[in-house]
């Protein structure tokens, strides 16, 4: 059984599972935009799920957690979160549709305090005396880290507001990170904590950035996107359009690295492309999401147009939906670690 095979089988299990979250009642779940994560040898947790009723919508992020039963060898539900308002979330980079404030975070490092901005600044560390960094985080961030120009070994870990680690990365002297972008979901203090992994002292540039800066746009047929990233950070844009049964929503083509994602309102993925145009046609009337940003972080810009079509009545069913457009066969590379992209050169 393939990847894409095992997920649907996974999915279909817990759809059924779910049904002992209110008998009877009326809902509708969405399992296609969520990552699975095994927490053992029989207890898994999907991430990112939508449900319609029971008191959620679709700008609701439901973790819902399932193990298998032997008895009667399925797998039920033992336990369910919602994360209310979470928006739309491009999950494969971690961004979201939600507005950050304040824009710009600060941060305090050894009793100072810093502007998270563009401009990377120099620390110092010991293993006895760790870099130890503090910032009051708010659903909607979206922390990405570079660090560059480090003297040692050394270790970088990010602590939520309970003290649980969230990530953890060792990394090499002189080897500069982009770190994979965070988004915070619980408001608080989070803690990044930088440290030699060996005896001796670590020196190391630091840039802490929340790449959700830029303000939602709204779009309609015929805008002008014209926006440009930071270099060696995670950083996007993100606009949205309200579209018809049937209309048929096309960007302009990105230039190599820049990657093009359209979801719609509950974060399934409509297109994805990087250094392609875009092109999708949507068999459901709604606000869609458009996300577009450097796939290694490295900066750059994009400038394009946005046209939406209606399509032909003749190619509309009877029951007013149309057949939607296969997502792209070129999804944008998913980050799974700190150090998945080297800085710019």
């Amino acid at each position: 059984m393939n990847l894409a095979s095992s997920l649907r089988k996974t999915a279909a299990i817990a759809l059924a599972a779910t049904a002992c979250m209110a008998a009877h009642a009326q809902y509708t779940p969405y399992f296609s935009m969520t990552g699975i994560t095994w927490e053992d040898e029989t207890t898994f947790r999907l991430d990112g799920a939508r449900i319609q009723g029971l008191g959620l919508t679709a700008a609701d992020e439901v973790s819902l957690r399932y193990q298998f039963r032997p008895a009667d060898a399925s797998f039920g539900l033992i336990g369910a979160q919602a994360n209310a308002g979470a928006g739309v979330v491009f999950r494969d980079q971690n961004f979201t549709s939600v507005e950050a404030q304040p824009a710009t975070i600060s941060y305090t490092a050894n009793g100072t305090s810093y502007t998270g901005n563009s401009s990377s600044r120099s620390f110092t560390a010991t293993a006895a005396a760790p870099f130890v960094a503090t910032a009051m985080l708010q659903p909607g961030h979206v922390i990405s880290l570079g660090i560059t120009r480090q003297s040692a070994d050394w270790r970088y870990e990010m602590i939520d507001p309970d003290g649980k680690v969230m990530v953890t990365y060792d990394g090499e002297p002189g080897v500069g990170v982009i770190s994979a972008a965070r988004r915070i979901t619980r408001a608080g203090v989070h803690t990044v904590r930088i440290s030699p992994r060996n005896a001796g002292n670590l020196t190391f540039d630091l840039e802490l950035f929340n790449g959700n800066n830029k303000p939602m746009q709204q779009l309609t047929n015929g805008s002008r996107i014209s926006t440009s990233f930071e270099n060696n950070i995670r950083h996007y844009y993100k606009g949205v359009v309200q579209l018809q049964a049937g209309s048929r929503l096309s960007l302009t083509q990105a230039s190599s690295d820049i990657g093009i994602c359209v979801l719609d309102e509950l974060s399934r993925k409509q297109d994805c492309s990087t250094g392609l145009p875009v092109s999708t046609r949507v068999d459901r009337a709604g606000n869609y999401y458009v996300f577009i940003y450097n796939v290694k972080g490295w900066g750059g810009s994009y400038t394009g147009t946005v046209s939406v079509v209606q399509e032909q009545a003749s190619q509309v069913s009877t029951d007013g939906s149309v057949a939607r457009t296969a997502a792209s066969a070129r999804p944008a590379p998913v980050d799974t670690g700190a150090g998945a992209f080297n800085p710019a050169p």
